[in-house]
C-alpha cells in the first residue's frame, strides 16, 4: 500500500523500518522525515571536527607509512591500497609521482635494487602502484633468496 502524501506518521514509521539498529536508536524520537533525514545525515558525514579529525588522521597515516618488519610485499600493497582507498574515497588524491614515491621508497631494505631498477626504467608521473607492485612481485623470489 503506498502511504498518501501528507500522511507523516506513515512516512516516518516506513522510514525508521529501513534504519540499522544503531541509526535507529538516534532518530526514533524525530519527528519529521526531514528530521529524520538531516539527523542522519550528519551522522553519516560527521561534525565539522569529526572530518577535520578524519583529515588530519589520514594524512598522519600517508606521513608515517612505513613498512612493517618482516612484512611480506602483498601485506604492504594491501595496506598501501586500503590507505590510497581511504584518502580517495575522503577526497584527497596524491599525485601519481607522490603515491609511487611513497610506495617505493618506504619498502623493506631488501627490496632497494629492484626500487632502483623501477627508478630507471618506469615514468612515475604516469605509472601507477600497481604496476610497480606488479613489477615487484614478479620479482618477489629473487629477493627472498
Amino acid at each position: 500500500m503506498i502511504a498518501e502524501p501528507g500522511d507523516g506518521e506513515r512516512d516516518v514509521n516506513t522510514i525508521l523500518l529501513g534504519l540499522p539498529e544503531e541509526i535507529y536508536a538516534a532518530v526514533d524520537s524525530c519527528e519529521t522525515a526531514q528530521e529524520i533525514w538531516l539527523r542522519v545525515q550528519q551522522m553519516i558525514k560527521g561534525s565539522d571536527i569529526g572530518i577535520q579529525e578524519k583529515k588530519a588522521k589520514l594524512f598522519n597515516e600517508w606521513e608515517r607509512f612505513t613498512y612493517n618488519e618482516g612484512e611480506s610485499i602483498e601485506s604492504y600493497y594491501h595496506r598501501f591500497l586500503k590507505l590510497m582507498n581511504d584518502l580517495k574515497r575522503n577526497k584527497h588524491f596524491p599525485e601519481k609521482i607522490a603515491s609511487n614515491l611513497k610506495f617505493l621508497n618506504n619498502l623493506q631494505p631488501e627490496w632497494s635494487r629492484y626500487v632502483t631498477i623501477v627508478h630507471q626504467t618506469k615514468d612515475l608521473h604516469t605509472a601507477d602502484y600497481t604496476q610497480l607492485y606488479d613489477f615487484l612481485k614478479y620479482n618477489q623470489k629473487e629477493v627472498d633468496e
